[in-house]
């Protein structure tokens, strides 16, 4: 098991505090020959499921609405460079394409100087531009997803919020892996159950006439187009 440290800018010293911290912690190897230390995680924006998520267009039942963000670019943008010198792995919470481009900013100006000597990694991704997946695979980003919350999301007021075109072009997994982005597949335990080879299955359900296997991975019902399960099983594995 690896396990991330959470840290908040309004904590007792701020950011460079909890990024200190974090890199004390991992240095007193508080770990056992199963848990170790994996790094930092910090939270762009709000979710999908509370429509907090940080997104570029507001949302269509309040034009004045574009969910959340809790960091500044300034802050974002110093994580970051903390990060690379401190030797720590980032895991960013990012959920709307104004958070993942807010994340991908930071990365790009701090990658400007020299190269990312760290695996860094966005969580949910549930909205990218698509001229921003060509840049998260150039910084070689991990994009930890759960397909779980892809097949929920259009359930309840999602289409209302979003509209469906929007919809349609969220948790878009295969211009992730077409564009040479590494898929990290998880359930997102607590807010889903803990049953990973279900969700797959769950995940695979529609046929494609794969010549590898046939099936493929289809989880949010919509028109996005799918991942084989052959895929969807390296990235949960």
């Amino acid at each position: 098991v690896h396990y991330f440290l959470p840290i908040f800018g309004n904590a007792p010293g701020g950011w460079e505090a909890g990024m200190r911290n974090a890199a004390k912690i991992r240095d007193e190897k508080h770990e056992s020959p199963r848990v170790h230390f994996g790094g930092v995680k910090i939270w762009i924006d709000g979710t999908m499921a509370t429509f907090t998520a940080w997104v570029k267009e507001p949302f269509l039942t309040n034009p004045s609405d574009r969910g959340l963000h809790f960091i500044d670019t300034a802050d974002l943008n110093r994580v970051v460079q903390m990060a690379e010198e401190l030797s720590l792995r980032l895991k960013i919470h990012a959920n709307g394409d104004a958070a993942v481009e807010a994340a991908l900013d930071a990365f790009e100006a701090v990658a400007a100087g020299q190269p990312l000597k760290n695996r860094h990694c966005l969580e949910h991704v549930a909205m990218i531009a698509v001229g921003d997946l060509d840049r998260m695979a150039r910084l070689g980003l991990v994009a930890s997803v759960q397909p779980v919350a892809k097949a929920a999301t259009p359930m309840g007021s999602a289409p209302q919020k979003l509209g469906r075109a929007r919809l349609n072009k969220a948790f878009n997994y295969r211009g992730m892996s077409d564009s040479g982005i590494t898929l990290a597949f998880g359930t997102d335990w607590p807010v889903f159950p803990f049953q990973s080879v279900l969700l797959n299955l769950w995940a695979s359900t529609r046929e494609c006439g794969c010549a590898r296997c046939g099936i493929c991975c289809y989880a949010e019902r919509n028109n996005a187009p799918p991942l084989l399960s052959c895929e969807a099983l390296e990235a949960f594995t």
